[in-house]
């Protein structure tokens, strides 16, 4: 499992992208500017967040369901004909690649059912509840 901070800051400039993506979404849908932190702070405070995701954490623990922001982000950006390669490569590795991996399967059938490298992490976009 990696830190908060380690998917963010391993590619930074895909976190950045995937970042941005998501605040357009937001402002299309409505959401001002100016009540969005900026990437540059949000960046900064995840160098704070040395654990990993309370998502990552509870799976690795053996919870059956978890709250999914990748799949409520994905959801509803589709509802409004937006999409993201990235976005959609990353639910489809927490839906697909992550069982797999946790039953000790071969990780290269859910790598390959997401169009990614199971070796390589993901550049993710992690949210910690409460932070």
């Amino acid at each position: 499992m990696r830190s908060i901070k380690d998917a963010v800051h391993s590619d930074i400039a895909a976190s950045r992208a995937i970042y941005n993506w998501v605040v357009k979404l937001s402002m299309s849908l409505g959401v001002a500017e100016h009540d969005l932190v900026p990437f540059d702070k949000y960046a900064q405070a995840a160098l704070l967040l040395t654990s990993p995701s309370s998502a990552a954490r509870a799976l690795a623990a053996g919870a059956p369901h978890i709250e999914r922001l990748d799949r409520l982000v994905q959801t509803i950006a589709a509802q409004h004909s937006i999409r993201s390669d990235v976005v959609d490569q990353t639910v489809c590795w927490w839906t697909a690649g992550w069982r797999p991996i946790a039953k000790k399967l071969p990780e290269r059938r859910a790598g390959a059912a997401c169009g990614v490298s199971m070796s390589a992490p993901l550049p993710l976009f992690v949210v910690e509840p409460g932070s």
